[in-house]
């Protein structure tokens, strides 16, 4: 599973986010926050599609699709929205560390989910 897959697959931990008053909505609470480059987009608030490119593709895959292609694909033609930041370049990041302790082990049970899902559908269940 690719790293953007499985970032869409995991969502977001927050509701909503304020970034003026730098809180996030969880579960019903209020969350102080800091903010933090996007680390599945890179906080370019976009990247490529997988579905073009989440195998890689070889300088033979850019060959047989064509110069058309590439210049497409350099040039930001394939493209979509940051499932994580949703294209606002930044991700909350809760300060307080009970918060950070229970978010983490909320993340990996998803984690470990999601990983069970793909392993899944590649035996084709």
């Amino acid at each position: 599973m690719d790293f953007r897959d499985l970032a869409a697959a995991l969502g977001q931990w927050w509701d909503s986010v304020d970034m003026r008053s730098m809180r996030a909505m969880w579960s019903g609470e209020s969350v102080e926050v800091a903010f933090a480059v996007c680390p599945t987009c890179d906080g370019r608030g976009q990247y490529v599609n997988p579905g073009i490119d989440s195998n890689g593709l070889s300088r033979e895959d850019m060959d047989e699709l064509g110069e058309e292609f590439m210049e497409d694909y350099f040039s930001g033609g394939y493209d979509i929205m940051c499932a994580t930041c949703k294209g606002q370049r930044v991700v909350p990041v809760p300060t307080d560390p009970e918060v950070i302790e229970e978010l983490q082990a909320m993340e990996e049970s998803r984690y470990e989910t999601a990983m069970m899902y793909a392993s899944e559908k590649r035996m084709g269940c």
